[in-house]
């Protein structure tokens, strides 16, 4: 969002929350795809959404659709 010139400062969260409040979002999708540290990532899902004040869904996601984002994430940068 900083980046992008939605936040003046990329570490104010209440900034983030009012943008993210303005999209109308108001859950963060949590990929179940299998793969890596399952409890850390739904810690870390849980923690970002507390702190921007989401819901969490969740999303089964089969390995090949990482594969397929990884495939072309890779085209895009040769």
């Amino acid at each position: 969002m900083h980046e992008t010139q939605l936040l003046r400062d990329e570490n104010a969260i209440d900034e983030a929350k009012m943008v993210f409040k303005c999209m109308g979002y108001s859950r963060v999708a949590k990929l179940e795809t299998g793969l890596g540290d399952a409890e850390e990532f739904e810690k870390r899902v849980r923690e970002f959404a507390a702190l921007f004040e989401l819901e969490v869904g969740c999303v089964r996601c089969p390995p090949r659709v990482v594969e397929n984002s990884y495939r072309a994430a890779m085209a895009r940068l040769i």
